[in-house]
């Protein structure tokens, strides 16, 4: 029995080693928080990972990325999408040391209003 205990404590710690945290804010040209955004997360191979909405404040988060590259694209109605590559490393040894606090990569997105043209 204690083999089993000690089995399951140990996948529990590499199940947190796996995933890392992706967050940041989708805001437009003036940094005013851009509400209901689409973030889509995009591995290496094409494949969509994960895809979030922002909430009031304009802040998103994709909490179970791998580590690797991929491309975050951010869409608004209104706004021309946005898209970004970024690498997603492994957290910190001494990020997650007890105190209830977290590791997450920070990307804040930008989206533009298309220009208009004058008639």
């Amino acid at each position: 029995m204690k083999k089993i205990i000690i089995f399951l404590g140990l996948l529990q710690l590499f199940a947190l080693k796996a995933f890392c945290q992706l967050e940041g804010d989708v805001l437009d040209q003036t940094n005013k928080a851009i509400t209901n955004a689409i973030v889509i997360a995009t591995d290496s191979t094409g494949k969509v990972v994960d895809t979030v909405k922002t909430d009031q404040r304009g802040f998103y988060f994709f909490k179970k990325l791998k580590q690797g590259k991929y491309k975050i694209e951010g869409k608004a109605p209104g706004f021309q999408p946005a898209i970004y590559t970024i690498r997603i490393e492994e957290t910190p040894k001494d990020a997650n040391d007890g105190d209830d606090t977290y590791y997450a990569e920070t990307l804040d997105i930008i989206l533009k209003r298309p220009k208009t043209t004058k008639q």
